[in-house]
């Protein structure tokens, strides 16, 4: 529950002496309600609201993680263009009402093809078996952010190993293919 969490935040300001602090809420489907509710949506926007007041309260940041909705889920393991958003948690659409931004981390299948492709054309132009080149995939971090009526959307590009999930920030995720294409070859001369 949000005040025993709070109350505990306060204990560790007064043990560690110093009022900085960043609260993680590791999945909010998990996080305690208070009340029985109708419905999960209501009781996650409740539990959201609650953790925005000890913020508020306290003055810190507060990171609450979210598990994908079965949509969420599907547009991540799919091939289309489109990318996993915020409204795409599990159970709560209106997240954008009280959180302050959101980020949400996801595959980009689109790209991700590309660079397979890319590495399967150097292996062959150097000679080199393409069955033995390294798993990689380009994932996408996208930071909503939600002032009134104008969303703001901005997202960064990694590529990642994928046996070890090393990574490499290619930059910001760009619309034009031949901006993101080129970016990927790039990478992968250095």
């Amino acid at each position: 529950d949000s005040s025993d969490l709070e109350g505990q935040v306060k204990s560790l300001f007064l043990r560690f002496k110093s009022s900085e602090a960043v609260v993680i809420v590791d999945t909010l489907q998990r996080f305690p309600a208070t009340q029985l509710y109708s419905q999960e949506s209501f009781r996650l926007l409740d539990a959201l609201g609650r953790l925005k007041n000890m913020a508020l309260s306290l003055n810190i940041p507060v990171v609450v993680g979210s598990s994908l909705s079965d949509q969420g889920r599907k547009i991540d393991r799919s091939e289309t263009q489109d990318p996993v958003l915020l409204e795409h948690c599990e159970g709560c659409k209106d997240f954008e009402s009280v959180a302050d931004f959101g980020l949400v981390l996801s595959h980009s299948s689109r790209d991700t093809a590309e660079l397979r492709d890319q590495l399967r054309k150097r292996a062959d132009g150097q000679g080199k078996d393409a069955q033995r080149l390294p798993s990689l995939s380009i994932l996408e971090m996208r930071l909503e952010k939600s002032l009134l009526s104008h969303p703001r959307t901005s997202a960064i590009q990694f590529m990642v190993l994928d046996e070890n999930g090393q990574f490499l920030e290619l930059g910001s995720a760009a619309d034009q293919e031949l901006v993101r294409f080129n970016r990927i070859d790039k990478a992968l001369g250095e």
